[in-house]
């Protein structure tokens, strides 16, 4: 047998429902609802809360180290990623332009590099709420969360999906 190691906890089954166990052990997943024999938090998809994949993430960091010269830059950066279904994988990179004052003081002016799967990198204007902490994309149409759930968020910025046409 594959599973040689394995012992089924007590009132549970091998296999696939069959046998003894009377199902609670099908397809090698407790079919109670909580933790999983697999110890991957309890969900049979890898242990995310709602049993979801998440699809875009986000961070924040006060200062970064500059790929080419290795120089640590005490300024922000914002970066995230985001895999849209059927749409290839993008990913951003967002430092403050080098005058980021704008009309409004608490808007700060970034430059974000984004880049999409397989296509050349570009570059677009994004505005840092300082209050909010959250930075909006508005040539995009995005937002960028990092305190948006687990791992942040990068998406749409606007009305629910429903309400677009």
């Amino acid at each position: 047998m594959a599973y040689s190691n394995y012992r089924p906890q007590q009132g549970q089954s091998y296999g696939n429902g069959g046998g003894n166990g009377g199902g609670n052990f099908a397809n090698g997943y407790n079919s109670n609802r909580g933790a999983s024999s697999r110890g991957n938090g309890g969900n049979a998809r890898g242990g995310n809360a709602g049993g979801a994949t998440k699809k875009s993430g986000c961070k924040f960091a006060p200062s970064y180290t500059r790929r080419s010269t290795g120089e640590v830059v005490n300024a922000p950066v914002v970066t995230g990623w985001k895999k849209p279904a059927g749409q290839p994988f993008m990913k951003f990179v967002a430092v403050p332009h080098k005058d980021p004052t704008t009309k409004n003081p608490r808007w700060k002016k970034f430059v974000v590099t984004v880049q999409v799967e397989y296509q050349q990198e570009y570059l677009t204007t994004g505005f840092w709420d300082t209050d909010k902490k959250v930075l909006r994309m508005p040539d995009l149409n995005m937002v960028a969360n990092p305190a948006g759930g687990p791992g942040g968020y990068w998406g749409r910025s606007g009305p629910p999906t429903g309400n677009r046409r």
